[in-house]
């Protein structure tokens, strides 16, 4: 019989250590709007669009094929042979495109950025390096996960975020580089970090190149690489609207309540990474029960992921009055919708992972197209009418279209199970805090007392809903 409270038990604990290094850019935040003007900080988030998409081209869907073929094969030295060819194909494709853009770089910048202040000589080299580390972090990050040598993880993880978090402080406050400064920074702090543990395992294992893994890997991933640039490109839509149609500055201001909604997503996806492996275990058994603990596991991932929107929401406006420059406080108009995006986002890894078990990746590229054209769509429409807040409206509309396309292609697969995905409660919850973010985000709702009390409102219908919908955990902590 599946343990589900040593489910519950480890998937808490590797939430927080894989949030732990991603926490990085949100801790600085305070830092970066002291020490940068909202001009700079749109130059981050440009880097972050650059980032996203070459991180695409250096894993092309290796990182998602490891921990999928590492449950297939799970013997020691075979695992210690797909990681090392996992880490080899990452450094040589990094090579190969590095090369590749000391030519074309440029004029890339040029033509995708559109801003002279963003260029491939003052930012590019450093990002590259970045990118690269960073996937070769989530690959030994993954395989430590999926060994479930917790104590390694730990230490990884905490190293990781020590030095990048260091490192980007002395960029921006000891040489006062700014947004340059930044990412010289983050790229030192991963370096040193990486450089550390590839030397040590290369050193202790060899450097091991399996063409038959490496095939294998390619083929599950290469699927996810079309898969992968729609959804960046779904992600970052709006950045790229904002940087086409409005100032650096204002760029800027959206850029932190991004970073701040962004929270929602760095916690997500460690309950995804902690509870995959767990799932796919399931999924493989032979358990009567697999399909309802399935359910209760998605649930709870759902219902923890609601309560995090509306804390975030409700924690922005104190802490950024009291903590943030007043220059950026205009993103605060932003975080709500922003926030519940992430709910979208949630239900579209419950329904996916049928999709990547069974190994019908093939989906993915087409319901991403869709979902990039419903928001090409929408933002075009609502930034014209609405301004900013019709960008904010249109990345709500994505993530939730990306979440409903494909519910129905799982149901066309025939891989949507009738006990998996009984989630009636939680999309009652979800739909009735999404009528009150819009009322708060409209304006509908004045201030209260004077004040931004409104914040709070999504918290206490959560907190109403929540005690509603799950009588059970109301009885055992009663």
């Amino acid at each position: 019989m599946f343990d589900i409270r040593s489910l519950f038990r480890s998937t808490f604990i590797y939430t927080l250590l894989g949030f732990l290094p991603m926490a990085s850019a949100f801790v600085l935040t305070p830092v970066y709007t002291r020490y940068m003007s909202t001009a700079e900080y749109g130059l981050v988030a440009l880097a972050s669009i650059f980032q996203s998409y070459l991180s695409i081209f250096i894993a092309i869907g290796i990182d998602s094929a490891f921990t999928r073929f590492f449950f297939k094969y799970r013997k020691r030295a075979i695992t210690n042979a797909l990681l090392s060819t996992s880490l080899i194909s990452i450094l040589s494709i990094s090579l190969v495109l590095y090369i590749v853009f000391l030519a074309v770089g440029p004029f890339t910048f040029s033509v995708v950025f559109g801003t002279a202040s963003f260029s491939y000589q003052a930012f590019g080299h450093f990002i590259f390096v970045t990118a690269m580390f960073s996937i070769a972090y989530s690959i030994i990050a993954q395989y430590y996960r999926d060994t479930e040598n917790l104590r390694s993880f730990t230490l990884l993880a905490v190293a990781y975020f020590i030095c990048v978090t260091v490192g980007s402080y002395i960029g921006i406050v000891t040489f006062r580089g700014g947004a340059q400064g930044s990412i010289i920074g983050k790229m030192a702090g991963t370096l040193v970090t990486m450089g550390i543990y590839l030397g040590v395992f290369f050193y202790k294992t060899g450097f091991v190149f399996k063409i038959k893994y490496a095939r294998q890997m390619y083929i599950y991933g290469y699927p996810l690489v079309i898969y992968a640039l729609l959804a960046t490109t779904f992600d970052s839509m709006d950045r790229f609207f904002l940087n086409r149609n409005f100032l650096l500055s204002e760029l800027g201001k959206y850029n932190l309540a991004f970073v701040v909604a962004s929270t929602i997503g760095i916690v997500l996806n460690s309950m995804q990474s902690a509870i995959s492996p767990n799932v796919y275990k399931l999924s493989n058994s032979n358990d009567p029960e697999r399909h309802a603990q399935i359910n209760l596991i998605y649930r709870y991932m759902l219902w923890a992921t609601l309560f995090i929107v509306v804390a975030c929401i409700a924690a922005s406006y104190p802490v950024i009055l009291h903590f943030i420059n007043p220059d950026y406080h205009g993103c605060l108009i932003f975080i709500p919708l922003l926030a519940l995006g992430w709910m979208g986002r949630a239900y579209f890894m419950v329904y996916s992972n049928p999709l990547f078990f069974h190994g019908k990746t093939a989906y993915l590229p087409l319901i991403n197209g869709i979902s990039v054209i419903i928001g090409l769509i929408a933002n075009y429409a609502l930034i014209h009418a609405i301004g900013i807040m019709g960008i904010c409206l249109a990345v709500v509309i994505i993530k939730i279209s990306q979440a409903l396309l494909t519910a129905l292609f799982l149901r066309k697969t025939g891989l949507f199970h009738p006990v998996e995905y009984g989630l009636k409660g939680v999309n009652t919850g979800f739909i009735l805090i999404t009528a009150i973010v819009l009322a708060v985000s409209s304006g509908l709702v004045p201030d209260i007392y004077g004040m931004q009390l409104k914040y709070f409102l999504p918290l206490i219908g959560f907190a109403v809903l929540f005690l509603i919908f799950n009588p059970a955990f109301y009885k055992r902590t009663k």
